[in-house]
């Protein structure tokens, strides 16, 4: 793709009026000094360690302030990576909005943070195929009337309601009584990053006033549950067998009438929210699995539900050479992970020695010996067993563990840095029990670069 056909590829979408608005005049102060008043008026503003009295306070009032102190302040650059996979010329790319050390980011970041773990508990999202695939396991076999339907919604994050996304939040976090306690400050701040979604292209500003930018953190979140507020009275109307989502991509089983109901009601809650891409038949493709329904041969009432990996026919397979730097056992598990994934996706073991002899004959191809594949395919567990390992991880608890990170010198012998710095005020905190349980605080060694990745990260597996 040459200069030109990027520039228009990201001025279409820069174009459109109803989402993206030319600024003319950009004064951060002016928009700090209305964050400002908000964390005033939810008595976030001045928070010290000494009388805090809700750990979330304490983290919004310092991510605020460092963001306003913040010398490398910047304004989101506006870029777009073009769909491959779509035929249209020039090709319809994906706008996405570089969000770090911008104005919003830091309340963005916090409201992800506050809103990811009701993701768990809503029961729409799908996380993975491994997850449908434990649930078609123990569904087996459904009527014989089912179709499958799948959809895409078309252009989700640019396309929300702000005002509606906003009552979606407030209503889903009074259902699952999630921080109750500070909705409003939640639906406020969450209003405050949405309404200043500012990014530049071509020296130009513009302000994003409808939807959400992709890229800044709450946008996943966000749009999930939206779209679950939104999916949730139409599938109390339509008779469903099964359904989840996977943020914009829709997998159902419905009787026909049913499905055709779910797609017509969808399309007409939000005029911006519509489908495309959408298939009612007895096979579909969900994430990277191919789905079918087909006859039981014991009755005839039912249909049986076959699954196999999907591979999109623009895949290249750039697997790593052979001869690439990596250490032996990475490429080791490369290929047992891989050998195992077509296993556990395909339901039929015919259909997972078609696909294992093809990733064979490409490993082949970029330089991996016969004895390393044959070593990995024989390690590979019965499907039954892998199957039992994905349940008992679904029931292995999520224990949040504090931690910090400290520059400490290399010293040989290693003392024990954890009694060392033993943090044991903080353990005296109510809030921190709540939070924490009895869990000591972590010590890691990172390099700079990754101490931010750490940070966000809200749980940890015991």
């Amino acid at each position: 793709m040459n200069k030109s056909d990027y520039i228009t590829m990201c001025m279409k979408h820069l174009n459109d009026r109803k989402v993206y608005l030319i600024v003319n005049f950009y004064n951060p102060e002016r928009h700090f000094a209305g964050l400002r008043q908000l964390l005033k008026k939810h008595d976030k503003l001045h928070i010290t360690i000494n009388n805090v009295t809700h750990l979330t306070k304490l983290a919004t009032s310092l991510l605020q302030l460092q963001i306003f102190k913040d010398k490398t302040l910047r304004i989101a650059p506006f870029y777009s990576l073009p769909k491959i996979h779509k035929i249209e010329n020039p090709s319809p790319g994906r706008p996405l909005c570089s969000s770090p050390s911008t104005l919003t980011y830091h309340c963005s970041l916090y409201l992800d943070k506050v809103l990811q773990p009701l993701l768990i508990r809503i029961p729409t999202i799908c996380t993975s195929s491994s997850s449908v695939i434990q649930d078609l396991h123990q569904l087996r076999k459904v009527p014989i009337n089912s179709i499958i339907l799948c959809a895409d919604i078309k252009s989700l994050y640019p396309n929300i309601p702000i005002h509606a996304g906003i009552h979606a939040v407030r209503e889903v976090c009074r259902d699952f009584k999630h921080h109750l306690d500070e909705l409003d400050f939640i639906c406020e701040l969450l209003e405050f990053v949405l309404l200043h979604n500012f990014c530049t292209f071509n020296e130009i500003i513009y302000l994003q006033i409808q939807g959400t930018a992709m890229g800044t953190p709450l946008a996943v979140a966000y749009a999930n549950i939206f779209l679950y507020h939104l999916e949730r009275t139409i599938l109390t109307d339509c008779h469903h067998i099964y359904y989840r989502r996977f943020i914009d991509d829709i997998f159902a089983i419905m009787p026909p009438a049913s499905a055709q109901q779910f797609v017509t009601i969808f399309n007409t809650q939000h005029s911006t929210i519509t489908l495309e891409q959408i298939t009612m038949n007895k096979t579909g493709i969900f994430l990277d699995l191919q789905i079918e329904l087909i006859p039981d041969p014991n009755d005839i009432n039912f249909v049986n539900i076959k699954h196999t990996v999907y591979q999109k026919p623009i895949n290249i397979y750039q697997y790593i050479p052979y001869m690439s730097a990596h250490k032996p056992h990475v490429l080791y598990n490369f290929i047992l992970n891989e050998f195992k994934r077509y296993v556990l996706l395909c339901s039929h073991v015919k259909d997972s020695n078609i696909t294992a002899s093809a990733f064979t004959q490409r490993l082949k191809d970029r330089g991996y010996p016969s004895h390393l594949i044959s070593k990995a395919r024989s390690a590979v567990p019965p499907r039954d067993s892998l199957l039992a390992n994905l349940n008992r991880h679904k029931h292995i608890p999520i224990h949040r563990t504090p931690f910090a990170t400290i520059d400490l010198p290399r010293l040989y012998p290693q003392p024990n840095w954890k009694s060392l710095f033993s943090i044991t005020s903080l353990s005296e905190y109510a809030e921190y029990k709540k939070t924490y349980g009895i869990n000591d605080v972590m010590i890691a060694f990172k390099s700079p670069p990754n101490i931010g990745k750490i940070i966000t990260r809200s749980t940890f597996i015991a």
